[in-house]
């Protein structure tokens, strides 16, 4: 089942383009490999397709550099001793055709997601609330503190249920690990592997800097609906 506020929809007629269409199509068909957690982590793991890692990527590196900003902490705070990144902010109801393919296979994992945790099931619909963010990691760069991703007083903030990240390429040397502190897991970066997990303290995590490196990811949060 699904419990998002709106139903995935594909962009285009079938009519109107044919073989991006049937692309389209047959992406909804995909079966989503999965990435084995231990039950009790929480945690859950399945992989997208490297094409639509591709065309977020390509969308971030042909958005105007006027959109992209310094990675913020907290209330929009800067400190890149903490996190050291460039992010670009989405908006849900972007247009964008690789962003929207990647929203509806998002959808489709975090339904996995829910089938594997049933008591994690929303009593009613859940959606995205704060947008969409791509991010890049220079070498040596990361979010190097640890912390959870519900944690002040906010109205949105604390209407975050999961978080999900989805990494764009592959780190082959030392660190670019997702580092989950009570779970002792530590996830090495691979190309469109999407993971989610709580917003809690109990996800208490970070990012592990590669210093010869650079890294990109898609993250946000899956939120209770109002």
């Amino acid at each position: 089942p699904s419990f998002f506020m709106s139903d995935i929809i594909l962009p285009l007629d079938p009519d109107s383009n044919p073989e991006v269409w049937e692309k389209e199509q047959k992406k909804n068909a995909i079966q989503f490999p999965e990435y084995e957690f231990p039950f009790e982590s929480f945690i859950g793991g399945w992989f997208i397709p490297h094409d639509v890692c591709d065309q977020l990527v390509d969308l971030y590196w042909k958005t105007t550099e006027s959109d992209i900003h310094d990675g913020q902490i907290g209330k929009g705070r800067i400190d890149r001793s903490i996190k050291d990144s460039r992010d670009l902010s989405i908006h849900e109801n972007s247009s964008n055709l690789g962003f929207h393919t990647y929203r509806n296979l998002l959808q489709k994992v975090t339904n996995k997601y829910l089938d594997r945790y049933t008591q994690a099931e929303p009593l009613g619909k859940i959606g995205f609330r704060e947008g969409h963010n791509i991010q890049w990691y220079p070498k040596g760069g990361g979010y190097k503190d640890f912390h959870c991703e519900r944690n002040f007083m906010d109205p949105v903030n604390l209407c975050r249920h999961l978080v999900y990240m989805t990494y764009l390429n592959d780190i082959t040397g030392d660190g670019g690990e997702t580092q989950f502190y009570f779970q002792k897991i530590d996830v090495k970066p691979q190309k469109g592997l999407t993971l989610i997990w709580p917003s809690d303290w109990t996800h208490t995590h970070r990012g592990n800097p590669a210093h010869d490196e650079e890294k990109m990811i898609i993250t946000g949060w899956i939120h209770y609906a109002p």
